[in-house]
Order: C-alpha cells, then structure tokens, then sequence
C-alpha cells in the first residue's frame, strides 16, 4: 500500500498511536506547490481528488474493492456548501467514477475546515471505514496567513490485519 502511494507523488508516513513531540512539524513539511492557494478553491478541489484517487488505486490493486467517500460540510470557510458543490463538480468534470455521499454537518466535530471526508470499503463483505481526511487549518495558524491551506488524510492500516 505505501509503495502505491508512494508512486502517486505522495509521502507515506507510518505514526504510532500517540505521535512524538515535534511531529507535526515533520508531517506538515510539504511541497510548497500543494499549498499555494491559487483561488477559486483550485487549491481544495485538486488536493481532495489526489488524495480520493490515491485510496481508489490502493484498493483497487489490492483488494479489488470500491470505495465510498462520504462527505460533510465543517465551518471554517466562508462558503462551506460552495466549497461542497465545487469538489464535486471537478470530480464529475474529470470524470472520476466513485460513490460519492453527502451527510449532514456534525457541527460538533470542528477539527477540520470546510469539508470532512470519510473512507468506506467493502472487502469480503465486511463494510470497513477506513480512514478520513479533510482541510485543516495548521499552515495559517502557524504562518499567520489566513490565505495557507492543508488538506490531510489517513487510513488504518491496522484495519486491514484481520481482513488480509
């Protein structure tokens, strides 16, 4: 799975359950041509359909699996259900086939901006939530520039040990 990734332009790291003082800072080292806010949510679509097509080759590859992304709107962003519409928009654009689903705002969950992603599968008929992702405020806080955006994702591999 992390050689996938890998070869999708992507960085696996593997944290332990309580990750080490100063990890963030080696997490959120990235390429500066990902976070570079560019308008118009150009930024958020490309991202969010990185990271979707990443998952979608992994379980492909291995498991022949479909995957399901489930999305809900956080606040966070000026216009949350224009961010929504305009995600989903670039993946129809692109034309990329996966199960997308919209829930309802969990206005209790506030740790990630604008747009919460969740990864379900079905392998050997067992439905598995695999992971989620969504954008997160980080880079603007730490640089103090409102205008500095992160999309971020995992999945449990651990998940996957009595399945395989």
């Amino acid at each position: 799975m992390l050689n996938i990734a890998q070869s999708q332009s992507f960085t696996p790291i593997q944290l332990s359950p309580t990750a080490p003082i100063g990890s963030c800072s080696v997490v959120a080292a990235v390429d500066q041509n990902k976070i570079i806010d560019q308008g118009s949510y150009s930024f958020e679509k490309q991202a969010f359909w990185e990271h979707v097509y990443v998952y979608q080759s992994l379980f492909q590859a291995l498991f022949q699996a479909d995957l399901e992304i489930i999305l809900s709107t956080r606040s966070g962003y000026k216009d949350t259900d224009g961010l929504l519409k305009r995600v989903i928009q670039y993946g129809q654009d692109q034309s990329i086939k996966i199960k997308l689903s919209v829930i309802e705002d969990n206005e209790e969950n506030q740790y990630y901006k604008g747009l919460q992603f969740t990864i379900r599968t079905v392998i050997n008929g067992t439905i598995i939530n695999i992971g989620d992702g969504g954008f997160v405020d980080w880079p603007a806080q730490l640089l103090g520039n409102k205008k500095e955006r992160m999309l971020i994702s995992a999945i449990g591999l651990d998940r996957l040990l009595p399945i395989g």
